[in-house]
């Protein structure tokens, strides 16, 4: 038996928050939406139920809390207001609102780059090296360790006796 769905309730705040963190989403059409929300859902259900209730309780939570300051719902808001809002929110003495905050943003993340397609259209290609993985991997690296005044063999252990390191 899966989960009951997170985003059902508060999927048009969820929508704001990805749309704001990654404006490539305002191009989005429904089907790119509703792959976003399963690849979110597909994550969530993985976590325990409490992860679940706390994100659906930050967006509900989210969606009311420009009301006093703005006068609007947060998925009400332009992008610069709900901008703000997450700085604002992201910045707050209550951990749990900080949280909040990072794991939406994490999410809209994963929605709008997580999808194939997109990942395509920007040129994304994961490797499991990483960095290193660039073409221009060690050019970078040069010229990075050019920049601090080292050499780009510098921090590593040499062994200049000849013997084990000390």
């Amino acid at each position: 038996m899966s989960p009951k769905p997170v985003l059902k309730r508060v999927r048009g705040t969820f929508r704001a928050v990805v749309q704001t963190v990654a404006p490539r989403a305002t191009t989005f059409e429904e089907e790119e939406w509703t792959w976003a929300e399963s690849l979110v859902e597909d994550a969530l259900a993985r976590r325990p139920p409490s992860v679940r209730r706390q994100f659906k309780r930050f967006l509900r939570f989210l969606e009311l809390t420009t009301i006093p300051r703005y006068g609007w719902t947060f998925s009400g808001l332009s992008n610069d207001k709900r901008l703000r809002t997450l700085r604002r929110l992201e910045r707050s003495s209550i951990a749990l609102v900080r949280r909040g905050v990072w794991g939406a943003r994490t999410l809209g993340f994963l929605a709008v780059y997580g999808q194939e397609d997109v990942q395509a259209r920007i040129g994304y290609r994961p490797d499991y090296r990483g960095w290193d993985a660039r073409p221009d991997a060690a050019s970078a690296a040069t010229h990075l360790a050019a920049e601090e005044g080292e050499t780009a063999d510098a921090g590593r252990a040499h062994d200049t006796d000849g013997g084990e390191d000390a």
